[in-house]
């Protein structure tokens, strides 16, 4: 694909996601330190899915890439060449109740505002991929002035998609997120036992430096 000559790792990662998009498994797992070209290869599966691949009969499917923090969601549109959002953003709508709350409200209150799930009218083929995935939290979380569906992230990613194919892109490194002990949208183990889906995990091991086009 492209004139990029992949590490004998990423190659193995490439072709694991092409069995990923025929057969049953809804999550894939691509893990990697710093520098193992974790980006390239979200970029390399991306093309694949919509069918901008190297000639070969293709997928062509819907795909929507986020990240947990806007900065991230920024960086991940410059290297894929599609639209990202905050996974909060897409997954997550205003309430009607906050909506009637804010029409009403004066200088002096404080309200919480609700966000609910939005409903997904992506077709049952569209892919969601999700860099940073370390950061996903799966343990209760609100705050005074914000609650998000049912506080859980991770289960409402899961809820949203619906049995729709997620891929998880991230640093097996990094610090899991605040409260857990492990970082649970990356764990292959946790996601069978709590979410009962099948996962194919790619690991990237070695380190190189490579520039997206």
């Amino acid at each position: 694909m492209g004139n990029i000559e992949y590490t004998r790792s990423q190659q193995n990662a490439v072709e694991a996601f092409r069995q990923f998009l025929d057969d049953d498994s809804t999550i894939f797992i691509l893990k990697g330190a710093a520098g193992t070209g974790k980006t390239t290869i979200l970029k390399a599966f991306v093309d694949i899915a919509r069918g901008i691949d190297d000639g070969e009969q293709a997928a062509q499917r819907v795909c929507h890439v986020m990240a947990p923090t806007g900065r991230a969601a920024m960086i991940l549109s410059e290297k894929t060449g599609l639209q990202a959002s905050t996974v909060h953003r897409a997954i997550y709508m205003l309430s009607n109740s906050s909506k009637r709350q804010m029409n009403n409200v004066s200088e002096d209150d404080i309200i919480q505002l609700k966000f609910v799930l939005r409903k997904n009218e992506d077709s049952e083929e569209a892919i969601y991929f999700v860099d940073e995935a370390s950061m996903i939290q799966d343990c209760f979380s609100e705050n005074d002035l914000f609650t998000f569906g049912s506080g859980h992230l991770l289960k409402d990613l899961f809820s949203y998609a619906d049995g729709r194919k997620i891929v998880f892109v991230g640093d097996y490194a990094q610090l899991p997120p605040v409260g857990q002990s492990l970082s649970p949208a990356m764990d292959q183990d946790y996601l069978a036992t709590h979410y009962n889906v099948d996962c194919r995990v790619a690991l990237l091991d070695e380190v190189v430096r490579q520039d997206v086009e």
